[in-house]
């Protein structure tokens, strides 16, 4: 599976990852999406790139020696604010991403990476850096007429309007998916599965999971058994506004 080219601005990409097999993946499909691609090998060589080649976005594996993904998250945003990064990893849990957007990342990949998820993040990377450009020319621009905002008058008809709009949103369905785990397998592997197979997840035995909504991660947990039937206990969640921010 390959990113197929679009409509997007082109990009300078720096991946970094301390696999060479992964940088050269991303590599080259980006490059068959039309940008620009070099690679670092750790935090500290992508210093190094930034410091002497422009770059616009930057994919990241989170676990290296040395300076690990956040640690060159954190630099990249204090040093080179104008330089997107996307944190790319295969050890995905609730405080990571949570860290992660604290810090100011642009989005989460889980490995193994789903060539066609990275493309439309990658995308509306691109998509909001032209909306950026043309706002702040437009603030530098010596024609634009400035004019009061209009907006439509509205006259409620009672006083339950606004509790029946909210209760729409309310019902809007979701779809919740509790992650135990993963494994990274190769096609031999996968061929080689039968009944009685075992597959060994990188989770260890009472280590806490994930419950994503949308696929987005919002809560940690343990499996319990209610009525003859699995669950979800949680044990800790994002607050209501973090909630919100990730389903969006």
């Amino acid at each position: 599976m390959t990113i197929k080219p679009g409509p997007t601005e082109r990009l300078s990409i720096l991946v970094v990852d301390d696999e060479p097999a992964m940088r050269a993946l991303l590599k080259q499909a980006l490059e068959l999406a039309g940008h620009a691609v070099s690679e670092a090998h750790d935090g500290q060589d992508a210093l190094a790139v930034l410091e002497r080649d422009p770059v616009d976005l930057i994919l990241t594996d989170l676990r290296m020696d040395g300076l690990s993904g956040l640690d060159l998250l954190k630099t990249v945003r204090e040093k080179f604010p104008q330089v997107g990064v996307m944190i790319i990893t295969g050890f995905a849990t609730l405080e990571a991403a949570t860290d992660a957007m604290r810090l100011g990342a642009f989005d989460m990949v889980t490995k193994p990476v789903n060539l066609e998820d990275l493309a439309g993040k990658v995308a509306t990377f691109a998509t909001k850096r032209i909306r950026a450009k043309a706002g702040q020319a437009a603030v530098e621009g010596d024609a634009v007429e400035a004019r009061p905002l209009e907006l439509p008058v509205c006259h409620p008809q009672n006083g339950h309007e606004k509790a029946d709009s909210l209760d729409k949103i309310l019902d809007i369905p979701v779809f919740a998916t509790v992650l135990l785990g993963k494994a990274q397998l190769q096609i031999a592997d996968v061929l080689r599965l039968g009944a009685g197979s075992v597959i060994e997840l990188d989770k260890r035995t009472g280590e806490l999971v994930e419950l994503l909504v949308n696929d987005k991660p919002i809560a940690l947990g343990e499996i319990v058994v209610v009525n003859d039937t699995l669950g979800f206990r949680v044990t800790s969640i994002l607050d209501p506004k973090q909630r919100i921010h990730s389903l969006t």
